[in-house]
């Protein structure tokens, strides 16, 4: 973990190692899917991860892992809280909603340079992806077989065993910075 700054060193020594890497919090480790009851979603995709066991699947988020994240308001790379008014930093295509969940400058630039999708991601859409800075989010959801986003009432009031809550997406609330992910890369020591 050469290059990080101590805090993300320290942020990401719990996480599990494959290969010599520091394997993120929503990374899907090979293991079956399944729908069960979430207490305040209803019903949710779910799936058997559990850290360290089996092989990562770099490049698939894990389910579970996602809405968990999202629904606490932690780093999708080391799984650790915000501080109060730290930025949280959510990657997509120029959008008010994000399904990766936000994560800390210093993590996300770990994980940007040890995944391979995120390596693929940065050299082919690095003008096309944005970064936003975010204090706080709020949350909507997508149900299975469907596209819109649904707001927590009207999914708690439609999810089922057969239609359950695939994934949480976050909106910025009063979005503080919003960058191309090149641009983003070259300041990111900035936001550490």
């Amino acid at each position: 973990m050469t290059g990080l700054d101590a805090l993300t060193r320290k942020r990401l020594a719990g996480r599990p190692l494959y290969r010599g890497q520091r394997v993120p919090v929503i990374v899907a480790w090979n293991c079956r899917g399944f729908t069960s009851e979430h207490p305040e979603w209803g019903w949710i995709q779910d799936c058997e991860h559990v850290d360290g066991r089996g092989k990562p699947d770099f490049g698939q988020l894990c389910m579970r892992e996602q809405v968990r994240v999202v629904e606490n308001r932690l780093c999708q790379v080391c799984g650790q809280e915000f501080g109060p008014g730290e930025l949280m930093w959510l990657v997509g295509t120029f959008s008010a909603w994000f399904k990766e969940p936000a994560f800390h400058a210093g993590c996300g630039l770990y994980a940007m340079r040890m995944c391979p999708e995120l390596r693929r991601r940065r050299s082919e859409c690095a003008r096309s992806t944005s970064v936003t800075g975010c204090t706080s989010y709020i949350e909507a959801a997508t149900l299975r077989f469907q596209d819109e986003l649904l707001g927590t009432d009207q999914v708690r009031a439609l999810a089922s065993p057969e239609n359950p809550v695939i994934w949480l997406y976050a909106g910025p609330v009063e979005p503080t910075v919003q960058l191309p992910l090149g641009e983003w890369l070259e300041k990111a020591g900035e936001y550490v």
